[in-house]
């Protein structure tokens, strides 16, 4: 019976652990994800982040507080492996900052230029935002869509 007992109590202190270390979070950047199914965060730091999308129907929302009249540069990696990823960058007025380059599109102008059987997964690049408000939303709206998003927010 001591045995079972004396184990047990690992299990309650790495569950006291992973309460703990889920509580921690940077106000600097946040996700919101409610229509989200199976999303994995695996960056998250000061301006960094990686969201993993394993199945996006819906939209996601990240969040990064800057402060008004500072320039940014946003720097993106946008990977899909499955469905259709729409993905905009707008001010707390939902004003449109950058739309970016939709797969769709740039898949057949890839595959006119090049190679008919070429495949695109990646599209990246950086964006110079001028600052108005508290902060900057990104919208990741996916249409069963799997891959993932890396952003990197840098005060120029």
């Amino acid at each position: 019976m001591k045995k079972i007992i004396r184990g047990s109590y690992r299990y309650i202190v790495i569950f006291f652990v992973i309460i703990i270390a889920a509580g921690c979070h940077n106000d600097s950047t946040s996700v919101n994800s409610d229509d989200i199914k199976n999303i994995l965060l695996e960056e998250y730091e000061d301006g960094r982040i990686k969201v993993t999308y394993n199945s996006l129907h819906g939209e996601d929302q990240i969040n990064f507080k800057v402060a008004p009249g500072e320039t940014y540069s946003l720097d993106y990696e946008l990977r899909s492996d499955e469905g259709i990823f729409d993905v905009k960058i707008v001010d707390e007025s939902n004003n449109l900052i950058y739309q970016f380059p939709l797969f769709n599109d740039l898949v057949n102008i890839h595959r006119k230029e090049i190679d008919q059987n070429s495949h695109l997964r990646i599209i990246g690049g950086t964006v110079t935002i001028e600052s108005e408000y508290e902060s900057i939303i990104v919208l990741v709206n996916g249409h069963k869509a799997t891959g993932y998003l890396k952003l990197n927010l840098i005060v120029n």
